[in-house]
């Protein structure tokens, strides 16, 4: 695997724009394949672009929360605005409680069925790792109905893959795609300005702010 070298970039708008159409659809069939309904930019509420280069890992935010986060080619994170693991701090845990409609045996097929319906087997997203399991939970007498699943080797704390289910709303409600798992990064129409040749082309116009020209 050939390691790249990513360079700090200028972001400009049409550089944005580009990398959004090239990502658009890796985001749009991971909606689709999720939620079993089509994604539209009116769904988008902020697009986030990284600021180096080739880097493609683009974030969307959506309108009713949730968040889409690339990287390696795929979307490799996914959390929906409510998730007990991932609450906001401060966050009172009265917002969580609930019944669970489901079984934790149900809630283990639900998430073993959409890693599948995402195009991976449960062989490739949790290999051969240990499986740690945390919840639902009980607060002052109150049911937290989430259950969260992650897979971590013994010897690599920074590797895993993870998953949490609302077992009220019988919903996935965060995954955590593994390194292991990649695809081949899109390409952009655009090649952006890398901050070192923002920075020469400062100097030799003596700061005055000029725009590169086209090939």
């Amino acid at each position: 695997m050939t390691n790249l070298i990513y360079q700090a970039i200028m972001v400009t708008p049409a550089y944005s724009n580009a990398l959004f159409q090239a990502t658009f659809p890796i985001h749009a069939d991971f909606h689709s394949r999720l939620h079993g309904t089509q994604l539209v930019p009116a769904m988008i509420q902020k697009v986030i672009v990284p600021s180096s280069y080739p880097d493609t890992c683009v974030t969307l935010v959506l309108t009713n929360g949730a968040r889409q986060w690339m990287a390696r080619g795929t979307v490799a994170v996914y959390r929906h605005p409510r998730d007990y693991f991932v609450r906001e701090w401060r966050e009172p845990y009265e917002h969580f409680y609930g019944p669970s409609i489901i079984s934790t045996n149900e809630a283990f097929q639900l998430a073993s069925n959409t890693v599948r319906r995402l195009g991976y087997s449960m062989e490739q997203f949790a290999t051969n790792w240990s499986l740690a399991v945390s919840g639902p939970f009980t607060k002052d007498g109150n049911n937290i109905p989430f259950i969260s699943y992650r897979w971590q080797p013994s010897d690599d704390e920074w590797q895993r893959s993870e998953i949490h289910v609302d077992m009220e709303n019988k919903r996935i409600t965060y995954i955590f795609f593994p390194g292991h798992i990649r695809k081949e990064e899109p390409k952009t129409s655009i090649i952006p300005e890398t901050m070192k040749a923002y920075r020469e082309r400062m100097k030799q116009t003596n700061g005055v702010l000029t725009i590169p020209s086209k090939p």
